[in-house]
């Protein structure tokens, strides 16, 4: 979800020439989004339909300016893969002040409604993002 709601962000601000793309580090490649995250994106004007998973390596990780990740597990997981690359990766929900943690837990195998409530927090961290990244803002974490 939070690659093709950057995109849109991004979009909407007239960036368009930044890539963004999605990995995960728990080994789903090959595998479509879940339907709940395609259902609620459509909500969105966001087709999702089209996404396969693939997993993060180290030339991603080398090719990226960023690396946004929604919880500590996957940012342990990606500091693993490329141990140099601290300095360069963010939680996305550190760019929200008003939530309680910089984690966005993800929804999958969880209810519709889980699904929601993520797609509006990736959704309020994606415009502050493209916000940053349109203004050519440093992007830092607000906790750390």
């Amino acid at each position: 979800m939070a690659e093709k709601l950057l995109q849109k962000s991004l979009s909407e601000r007239g960036v368009n020439d930044v890539a963004v793309e999605s990995a995960g580090v728990m080994g789903l490649t090959g595998h479509p989004a879940a339907k709940e995250a395609v259902a609620e994106l459509e909500k969105h004007g966001v087709d999702l339909s089209g996404h396969i998973a693939q997993t993060l390596t180290s030339h991603m990780i080398d090719e990226a300016d960023l690396v946004v990740v929604m919880e500590r597990a996957h940012l342990y997981s990606t500091i693993t893969l490329r141990p140099d690359a601290g300095n360069k990766i963010i939680l996305m929900g550190s760019l929200l002040p008003w939530l309680n943690t910089d984690e966005i837990e993800d929804p999958y195998g969880g209810s519709d409604r889980d699904f929601a409530k993520a797609c509006g927090v990736i959704r309020d961290a994606a415009e502050i993002l493209a916000d940053k990244i349109a203004n050519g803002a440093e992007i830092t974490s607000h906790r750390g």
